[in-house]
């Protein structure tokens, strides 16, 4: 039976995700591209349901593979392994509070450059349904670091649980995390202009970065306090 330590973890390192500004910046790309082709409504709702649905899947099948494959490892070096997610997780956790104390300076977490065009590559040119499922599961397999740092996170700490309530707690974590898509997708096909979508990300881009940043913290020493047996899962 899953106890709410890790429960907690999942749920936090959901919510670190759902607030990743990477991936709902290329929603309001796409849909910016979409309607930029003067295209309808309708069209809109199907391509940022696509892509919202392979980001969900991608995440979920992915993390099926890793659970397995933890599974096979022996238990030290599993615990090993996540307590160096755990410290990583950490690392991304202040850079993310240096970058809305200091942006620019230093080393940032961010989408690389090679991901970025060719995020802007499969977004140009009034993309299709293919393109819109091909661009979920380029975002979700390369991601950002905020972004892929929950996932790992969450994998690492279901990686004794590749059962039923593990797989369940993985589809959870996966669900949280499009789900500010969707609610955006929701207001867009309703009338909310795009401009006014980018210009609130571009407003709110730094506060969230503050939070990301002190969730990843929490959510790494929560892995490490549970892999080193400080808190006790039972």
């Amino acid at each position: 039976m899953m106890t709410e330590p890790i429960t907690l973890l999942v749920l936090i390192a959901a919510l670190v995700s759902a607030l990743n500004p990477y991936t709902i910046g290329v929603l309001i790309l796409l849909c910016s591209v979409v309607y930029g082709g003067d295209r309808s409504s309708r069209h809109v709702l199907g391509l940022g349901l696509i892509y919202a649905l392979t980001l969900f899947t991608t995440s979920v099948i992915g993390g099926v593979v890793l659970l397995y494959v933890l599974s096979l490892m022996p238990t030290i070096a599993a615990d090993y392994l996540t307590l160096g997610i755990g410290i990583l997780i950490v690392c991304a956790g202040l850079l993310e509070v240096k970058d809305f104390l200091w942006h620019g300076q230093g080393l940032s977490v961010g989408m690389p450059n090679l991901a970025a065009r060719n995020i802007k590559v499969l977004t140009k040119n009034h993309p299709g349904l293919f393109s819109a499922a091909v661009l979920g599961m380029f975002v979700a397999v390369v991601g950002a670091t905020g972004g892929s740092a929950p996932y790992f996170a969450t994998i690492a700490a279901l990686q004794n649980h590749f059962d039923a309530t593990g797989l369940g707690l993985l589809t959870l974590y996966s669900g949280i995390s499009v789900l500010p898509l969707l609610i955006l997708l929701i207001l867009v096909v309703n009338g909310v202009r795009v401009s006014t979508l980018q210009r609130w990300r571009e407003e709110t881009k730094g506060n969230m970065r503050l939070g990301v940043g002190l969730l990843l913290i929490t959510l790494g020493w929560i892995l490490i306090l549970i892999t080193s047996g400080v808190i006790n899962l039972g």
